[in-house]
């Protein structure tokens, strides 16, 4: 035997109307407990409603651009007696601010990018008029859908929804086009590498890098232009140093330049920077090379 069950709006405070932004299903789609059923937006905020039960989408009563309150049947499902697992209606899930006002924003930066033979419209070339803001317009179940597939929303100029807002079909259209254009970038997202001449400093060496390499500097900036990062600190015992700096000090005539931790700290650095002279490098314009560099110039 089989029951027929209802997913309504549940209670989202003191909110009078809600705009329908997105509707993930259709009659004849078979749904799981708390899976999302549809977007919905305040001015404010938007949320993912899940559904209150598992089973087969029956009838759905909403659509994109609607407006619905605490209450609104949303759809019915057709739950089997045997496997009913029916709850009371789910709350709504990851509320993410998202609309902030912004009376105006500066032009897009132009970035490059050599990643196709002509010019407009790559992947890397992510200028659109239209964007006045870094923040994409998505719900969190199509971030939480983006992120598993590797993908940053706010590379995705537009979507297809209602007012820009982007769904997961531009998601997976984006990721068909990454794989068409063979779009694999040193640095995407970000301006190029400029070209400098480091030879009026001192002497160099270019050396080659390995795939490996090449790769991982990829990855890694993927990395660092999508994750937080961690700042570590270390404590280390610097009484002997101390000592030694204050009887160099103390040897001293008056009036003379006295010794601060500051030099101890530039000398430990070059010292590091000789043993591991990758540290002390810069990445070729065309990120294929490593410029080692045979002299040491810290900045104070």
């Amino acid at each position: 035997m089989t029951n027929l069950c209802e997913i309504r709006v549940p209670d989202v405070g003191n909110v009078a109307e809600i705009d329908v932004v997105e509707v993930l299903i259709k009659p004849g789609d078979v749904v799981e407990l708390e899976q999302t059923v549809a977007t919905l937006e305040t001015d404010k905020a938007s949320m993912d409603l899940p559904s209150s039960s598992s089973g087969t989408i029956q009838e759905v009563y909403i659509k994109p651009g609607d407006k619905v309150s605490e209450g609104t049947l949303i759809a019915t499902v057709l739950v089997s007696t045997e496997a009913a697992n029916i709850t009371e209606p789910v709350q709504p899930v990851a509320i993410v601010v998202e609309t902030p006002v912004v009376e105006k924003a500066p032009e897009p930066a132009k970035l490059s990018a050599k990643l196709a033979p002509e010019p407009q419209q790559t992947l890397l070339t992510l200028q659109n008029a239209n964007t006045t803001t870094a923040k994409a317009h998505a719900s969190p179940s199509v971030r939480l859908f983006a992120r598993e597939l590797g993908v940053d929303v706010t590379k995705i100029n537009t979507g297809s929804g209602r007012k820009g807002r982007i769904l997961k079909d531009d998601v997976k259209n984006f990721v068909k086009k990454i794989i068409t254009e063979g779009s694999v970038a040193t640095g995407a997202g970000i301006p190029s590498i400029p070209t400098v001449d480091f030879s009026p400093f001192g002497e160099t060496e270019t050396l080659k890098l390995s795939k490996i390499k090449r790769l991982t500097g990829q990855n890694l900036t993927r990395v660092w232009l999508n994750l937080p990062m961690v700042t570590y600190h270390e404590e280390a015992d610097i009484t002997d140093m101390e000592a030694f700096r204050n009887t160099l000090n103390a040897e001293k005539a008056k009036g003379e330049l006295k010794i601060t931790g500051l030099m101890f700290i530039v000398k430990a650095l070059v010292a590091a920077m000789q043993q591991f002279p990758s540290f002390n490098a810069s990445l070729s314009a065309d990120g294929e090379s490593l410029i080692l560099k045979k002299y040491f110039n810290i900045g104070i």
